[in-house]
C-alpha cells in the first residue's frame, strides 16, 4: 500500500551475491585476519606494562572482531532491504532503508575510538611531561568520533533511506535529512554510471544538516543550496548501493508513486 491508500507492486528485488557481496566478504575477513596478525605480533613483542601500547592492541582486537562480525552478517545475509511500509514522523509511510550492519559498524568503531581516546589521555595526564602534552590532540581525535557516534545515535546523522507519505518525500543521509512536498519532486531518474537515484524538486527543501565537521567527504553530503537547518533547492540524490532495488527500478517506483511520467519533467506553478 503506499501513503495515499493506493496498492502498488514494489520494484523488483535485485540478488545480493556473486562480486558484491562475496568481495565484501573476503574485504572485511582480510582486515580481520590482519588485525588478529598485528595483536599476536604486538604481544609478543611488547611488555604488557606497555599501557599505551596495550590500549592500542584492545582496540585493534575490537575492531578486527566487529570486523569478523561484519564479514558473517554480510555472507548470511541472501537479500538486501526492499520498499516496505514504514513511519516517518508519526505518519505511515512507503519507502526503503538500506541495510544497517555497515552503519552501526561504523559507529561502534567510532565509540571504540572514543573510549581509546580518553584512556590514552588518562594515561598521558598519569605520565605528565611531554605525555601530558600529546595527550591533548589525540583526546580532540577521540572527541570527533565520540561526537559523530553521538549524532548517530541522536538520529541527526541516518541510515540512508527514502520515504514517502501522504503529502511528503522524507529523505534521510548520513549528513541529516530533506523534506519536500510530494507535488515538488518535478522529475526522478537514476544518475547514469552511478548508484545514485536523482530527484529534482520545484522550490525548497527543508533539510536539517549534522554540524559541518561530521557531514562526511562525500560532495553530495555538502548541498549547495541551503546550509544548516533551513531551506534549499534543486535536487534531493539517494544512494542506493545497500538497497534490494537497482537505481533504475527504484527511479521507475517512486515516479509511480508520485504519479511522473517517464522522460518527462512534472511543471509546476
Amino acid at each position: 500500500m503506499t501513503a495515499r491508500g493506493a496498492a502498488t507492486a514494489g520494484p523488483p528485488l535485485r540478488r545480493f551475491d556473486g562480486r558484491e557481496k562475496w568481495g565484501a566478504v573476503a574485504g572485511n575477513l582480510v582486515l580481520a585476519l590482519l588485525a588478529a596478525g598485528a595483536v599476536v605480533g604486538v604481544l609478543a613483542a611488547v611488555p604488557r606494562d606497555v599501557t599505551a601500547v596495550m590500549l592500542l592492541v584492545g582496540y585493534t582486537a575490537y575492531a578486527g572482531l566487529l570486523t569478523l562480525g561484519l564479514a558473517i552478517a554480510t555472507a548470511l545475509t541472501d537479500r538486501l532491504p526492499a520498499v516496505g511500509a514504514g513511519t516517518v514522523d508519526g505518519e505511515q509511510a512507503v519507502g526503503v532503508r538500506a541495510r544497517p550492519a555497515e552503519w552501526w559498524y561504523a559507529v561502534a568503531l567510532d565509540a571504540g575510538l572514543l573510549v581509546l581516546g580518553c584512556a590514552l589521555v588518562g594515561v598521558g595526564l598519569a605520565a605528565g611531561g611531554e605525555w601530558a602534552l600529546w595527550s591533548v590532540p589525540i583526546g580532540l581525535v577521540g572527541a570527533w568520533f565520540g561526537v559523530r557516534a553521538l549524532l548517530a545515535i541522536t538520529g541527526r546523522r541516518r541510515v540512508e533511506a527514502l520515504w514517502l507519505t501522504a503529502d511528503h518525500v522524507v529523505h534521510h543521509a548520513p549528513w541529516g535529512r530533506e523534506r519536500v512536498g510530494r507535488d515538488q519532486v518535478s522529475e526522478v531518474r537514476p544518475i547514469s554510471g552511478t548508484s545514485y537515484v536523482l530527484l529534482r524538486v520545484d522550490g525548497p527543501v527543508q533539510r536539517t544538516l549534522c554540524p559541518r565537521w561530521w557531514r562526511g567527504p562525500d560532495r553530495r553530503a555538502r548541498p549547495a543550496e541551503g546550509t544548516g537547518a533551513g531551506t534549499g533547492t534543486g535536487r534531493i540524490e539517494l544512494r542506493c548501493a545497500d538497497v534490494g532495488h537497482d537505481p533504475a527500478d527504484l527511479a521507475a517506483w517512486v515516479r509511480d508513486e508520485l504519479g511522473l511520467e517517464p522522460g518527462r519533467r512534472r511543471t509546476t506553478r
